[in-house]
């Protein structure tokens, strides 16, 4: 899957868990848009709830460059889009997690050998 060089360094233990945070935000925002965003007040709410997750997690931002052609392969293979890939391929090279509340994405590759890297939101730890 790609060539692993281009990725960036290894993460310590402590970076490694914020890193696995930063997986979840964007499914967490899908999750609070799709559940809660049925009326105004819903919607404040749901905003509230990201607000506070991004607060609470140190975020850091990846370029998709070095992930790219891993991304496009995974895409391919599991018939998803780029982006779902990409969030995959950072996991893979960051040795953490994709958190999603794509139910679809986690069942596609469920049975591969990239299981292990992505969580459906709300699923608890994995065991």
């Amino acid at each position: 899957m790609g060539n692993r060089d281009q990725a960036p360094t290894r993460p310590t233990a402590r970076r490694r868990t914020a890193l696995r945070l930063i997986y979840s935000l964007p499914s967490l925002a899908t999750f609070c848009a799709r559940r809660l965003a049925n009326a105004k007040s819903k919607a404040r709410e749901a905003q509230e709830i990201v607000a506070a997750f991004a607060r609470a997690c140190p975020l850091a931002l990846r370029s998709s460059l070095p992930y790219a052609a891993a991304a496009l392969e995974l895409a391919l293979r599991f018939e998803r889009s780029v982006c779902d890939a990409l969030y995959i391929a950072l996991a893979v090279a960051e040795d953490g997690f994709h958190v999603t509340a794509d139910e679809r994405l986690v069942n596609a590759v469920a049975h591969s050998d990239l299981a292990r890297f992505v969580r459906q939101l709300g699923s608890g730890p994995a065991a």
